[in-house]
C-alpha cells in the first residue's frame, strides 16, 4: 500500500513539473529528450546554398537535434543543413560523415567579441555518408 502510494505520488509530480516559459504547464519537449555532450567539428550552410557557409563544433547531441558554437550567426527559424564527420570508432565500419537538415530553433549571442554565438538546431531528416 505504502508502495503504491509512493508511485502515485512520483507521478503526479512529474505530472505537474511545468518547463520555464510553457504556458499552463504544458510539458516542454526539449526536456525529455537525452543530450550527449560530444565536442565535435562540423560545418554548415543554410538549406539551398551550395556551398558551406561555416564551420563550428557541437556541444551537444540528441536525436531530436544538435547545439553548436558558429562563425555566423543565424536567424531563428532558418532552414540549415549541418555535416559532422564521424570518425570510424562511432560509425563501426570506417570514418563517415552525418548530414542533416533542420531548423534554428535558438540562438545564443555571446558578450564576448571572440567568442562564437551558440545555435540549436533540430534534426528533420538525416543521411550517412560513408567515405
Amino acid at each position: 500500500m505504502l508502495r503504491e502510494a509512493q508511485h502515485e505520488k512520483a507521478d503526479k509530480d512529474s505530472a505537474n513539473v511545468a518547463a520555464p516559459n510553457e504556458p499552463n504547464g504544458a510539458p516542454n519537449w526539449r526536456e525529455r529528450v537525452r543530450r550527449f555532450s560530444v565536442r565535435m567539428p562540423m560545418r554548415y550552410r543554410m538549406n539551398g546554398e551550395d556551398r558551406w557557409r561555416g564551420r563550428g563544433r557541437t556541444e551537444n547531441v540528441s536525436r531530436s537535434g544538435v547545439l553548436f558554437r558558429a562563425e555566423l550567426a543565424a536567424a531563428l527559424n532558418t532552414p540549415i543543413e549541418i555535416s559532422m564527420a564521424l570518425p570510424g570508432s562511432i560509425s563501426g565500419n570506417g570514418a563517415a560523415e552525418v548530414v542533416c537538415r533542420g531548423t534554428i530553433v535558438r540562438v545564443e549571442a555571446t558578450p564576448a567579441v571572440e567568442s562564437q554565438p551558440a545555435l540549436a538546431t533540430t534534426i528533420s531528416q538525416y543521411r550517412l555518408v560513408r567515405h
